[in-house]
């Protein structure tokens, strides 16, 4: 137990190193760590990442903040739809799911490996964006019913699955609330730390009590390797950090896969 929670940290502070230096992926990489290599089950996994990836982002904003700044009016009006859709798909969505789908003749499927299905494709949109960037005119993100549509599709992200969203947030915000480039950084870990911690706060009666220490611990990994990173994100061309974190993304989804369907 002690080498998994030690291995944990270790990869912990890694992906905190990869969120600070491209400024999105932390939750959809907290989670596999947490499930393959600490082996939480997926339900005392999720609430566990958005304790990591609130106090993580949390800890970024406070450092982008007193350096940068964030934009409130992009924070708020981003940050109110995506809330309220965690609350309603964490409250409703999240429990009304059965332990087990049935598929017919006899088949059926664990709700589980449905979400990790749902995780690894994710994961997959979110390597395929990192290597060939959206370019959806600025018109098109403008309209606040895109932007609405946006918003929607973070919180059911983030409320089904525990990831932050910050691959959607960050277009999101430069093209459709036309954030100062010098501003999105701060305002995308804002935000998902706003999502991540009402995640966390719905969802912690999932996590027992012996957990909890090793979560604050775990997110204590993931902050250091934030600071380290946002530090680093001078030394690297943008575009080789986000195609390097794409292809550990692919890597991930590949690893799930043969987890779920080759036992």
């Amino acid at each position: 137990m002690w080498f998994a929670f030690v291995l944990t940290s270790v990869l912990l502070f890694v992906v905190g190193i990869l969120f600070g230096l491209v400024g999105a992926g932390g939750g959809v990489l907290t989670i596999p760590v947490l499930v393959y290599v600490y082996g939480l089950p997926l339900t005392e996994a999720v609430p566990g990442s958005y304790l990591v990836v609130a106090l993580s982002s949390g800890a970024g904003v406070l450092y982008l903040n007193h350096k940068q700044g964030i934009d409130l009016n992009a924070f708020v009006r981003f940050g109110t739809i995506s809330v309220i859709v965690i609350a309603l798909t964490r409250v409703f969505v999240q429990p009304a799911i059965p332990e087990h789908l049935e598929l017919g003749s006899g088949l059926e499927l664990a709700s589980e490996n449905v979400l990790m299905v749902l995780f690894t494709c994710i994961l997959l949109l979110s390597a395929y964006f990192l290597m060939y960037p959206p370019n959806f005119g600025r018109e098109i993100m403008q309209d606040k019913r895109y932007m609405v549509f946006l918003g929607i599709l973070v919180g059911l992200v983030t409320g089904l699955v525990g990831a932050g969203g910050g691959f959607i947030i960050v277009p999101a915000l430069i093209l459709g609330l036309g954030v100062p480039m010098s501003q999105v950084a701060g305002t995308s870990l804002a935000i998902i730390c706003l999502n991540t911690m009402l995640g966390f706060l719905i969802s912690s009666s999932h996590i027992p009590a012996h957990h909890l220490w090793h979560f604050m611990a775990f997110a204590l990994a993931c902050v250091c390797g934030l600071v380290i990173g946002v530090q680093l994100r001078n030394y690297f061309s943008e575009m080789y950090l986000k195609k390097m974190l794409a292809f550990i993304l692919i890597g991930i989804a590949g690893v799930i896969l043969k987890n779920e369907f080759y036992k």
